[in-house]
């Protein structure tokens, strides 16, 4: 079987911010996405659980603390022929957990994009 095109997974710059950015309200983490990412691994070593949010004022996903990896493949899923994806220009936004705020470990979010 011979394929006419290949695409390549690339990896974007992690967005990464460090346990004090995780307070009661909701702080941006990195800067918007330039990519449209396909997959995404959501890394922790909060020693306590943590909200994401792309619109800064839901609570979307609950990330567990002591550590672990999350991943989001968006891609996998698709309607027709379109593929699913995190569009470019996407915020990720931090705040503190249901038990309160961490006090050590950070959190990065890599996105996979094909190139």
């Amino acid at each position: 079987m011979t394929l006419s095109s290949k695409i390549k997974a690339t990896f974007a710059e992690a967005q990464v911010a460090d346990h004090t950015g995780a307070g009661a309200a909701y702080a941006a983490i990195g800067s918007p996405s330039d990519v449209p990412a396909h997959l995404l691994l959501i890394t922790s070593t909060f020693n306590q659980s943590v909200f994401l949010s792309t619109d800064g004022t839901t609570d979307m996903i609950l990330v567990p603390g002591s550590g672990g990896v999350i991943t989001l493949d968006v891609s996998s899923n698709k309607q027709g022929t379109a593929k699913l994806s995190i569009p470019s220009g996407t915020q990720f936004y931090l705040k503190q957990g249901p038990d309160g705020a961490p006090t050590s470990g950070d959190i990065s979010i890599s996105a996979i994009y094909g190139s």
